[in-house]
């Protein structure tokens, strides 16, 4: 959740909120997270404001007339919620009940599972965090906590989380995955590779039947012929044999107006092992009914001389 709200939800967030909303997913945010959030977004504010006062003090004092400018108006306080739940409906807040601090703070104080027992703070406010979390599974028959902090990933908390049903995640797109979603970029690069992954696997890649991608990361499209994306790139992430999870850049290249495409991987990573690069040939997809879209994006290529 790091990142500039002072434009709004960053992208990613949104998308991830978007993409829960729309499969009937509540989004559940610890009031410990909400606050850490909150306090970043304060500095900012507090930082901005404090720039435009130097700046009009600087240009007063080499004697540029300066109008008064009232800084709470120019530079608005960011209010995190609000500007969640108003976009989206089905983020909820919880607090954390005095039983639950009463177990974070005996955890904490005896450096207990998940925290480390050589750590050297009390993590007091993640501890907070993953009694909240455990505690909601529980109650809901499973829950998914979203966090890359190592009290709540790390293996010290995997029997526990296990007996109760709380599935972690270190990133968003990885919380995308583990729920069986794609954003955007992600469900239309997954129909693209579909066809790839009984291929990789003749070739020795230790892939799943039907794989899923857990990942999806700096992907990039470029239209080709018949509506289809001609080109596509990323680095992604799936589901291996026995567990493993395999990594690795992807391109994706339709051959021209031919019914091909050769799709590439390199800089693959599955566990200790590495290989270099492997490819593929597959059937490329075409849009048989153009959208209105792609229609005015030939007609803008016909206008301007382009194939």
């Amino acid at each position: 959740m790091w990142g500039d709200y002072s434009k709004g939800l960053p992208k990613r967030l949104s998308e991830f909120l978007r993409t829960c909303a729309r499969e009937g997913y509540s989004v559940i945010l610890p009031a410990t997270a909400l606050m850490e959030i909150s306090r970043a977004q304060n500095k900012t504010v507090a930082d901005s404001r404090q720039a435009v006062a130097q700046a009009i003090e600087t240009l007063r004092t080499h004697a540029i007339s300066c109008p008064e400018v009232d800084l709470e108006k120019l530079v608005k306080d960011i209010d995190v919620l609000a500007m969640m739940k108003s976009a989206y409906s089905n983020v909820v807040i919880v607090q954390a009940s005095l039983e639950q601090y009463h177990e974070a703070l005996r955890r904490a104080c005896f450096h207990l599972s998940p925290q480390l027992s050589n750590a050297k703070s009390d993590e007091m406010r993640d501890l907070v965090i993953w009694i909240t979390a455990v505690d909601l599974a529980k109650a809901e028959g499973g829950a998914l906590l979203v966090s890359q902090d190592v009290v709540h990933s790390g293996k010290l908390g995997d029997e526990e989380a296990a007996g109760v049903g709380l599935v972690r995640a270190k990133n968003l797109d990885d919380a995308l995955g583990v729920l069986g979603l794609h954003s955007s970029s992600g469900g239309l690069l997954s129909d693209l590779l579909a066809p790839s992954w009984a291929e990789f696997k003749k070739q020795g890649l230790p892939v799943e039947e039907q794989p899923s991608l857990r990942t999806v990361r700096r992907a990039a499209f470029v239209q080709g012929h018949y509506g289809a994306p001609g080109v596509a790139t990323a680095e992604i992430s799936l589901s291996g044999c026995d567990g493993q999870e395999i990594r690795a850049d992807v391109d994706y290249r339709a051959e021209g107006e031919s019914s091909l495409a050769t799709v590439t991987l390199s800089s693959i990573t599955c566990g200790d092992g590495k290989l270099e690069r492997l490819a593929v040939t597959i059937p490329a997809p075409r849009v048989i009914t153009p959208s209105q879209e792609h229609q005015d994006l030939e007609a803008l290529r016909t206008l301007i001389g382009g194939s």
